[in-house]
């Protein structure tokens, strides 16, 4: 049961909602709110997602899955984005 969670939790439409709670329905909601940093996680695959995550209003991006199944090169391939 657990796993069907996880993977419900983790869809491409659950990914695009939280981008669009933090981009907007609530631009820059939190960040008047708190000096916390703010962590986006999960989904990400790409440096493409890494750098949607950022422009919505993530202080920080959390890597875990994408990086167990590209290794290295997607951390190369997340600050090249991130750069550009």
């Amino acid at each position: 049961r657990s796993e069907e969670h996880t993977s419900e939790l983790q869809s491409p439409a659950m990914i695009s909602y939280a981008v669009f709670c933090l981009n907007k329905k609530n631009p820059k909601f939190l960040r008047r709110h708190t000096a916390l940093p703010i962590i986006a996680s999960g989904g990400v695959m790409t440096g493409a997602d890494a750098r949607e995550k950022i422009d919505a209003g993530a202080s920080l991006v959390q890597v875990y899955t994408g990086f167990v199944y590209s290794g290295p090169a997607l951390i190369r391939e997340i600050t090249t984005a991130l750069a550009a």
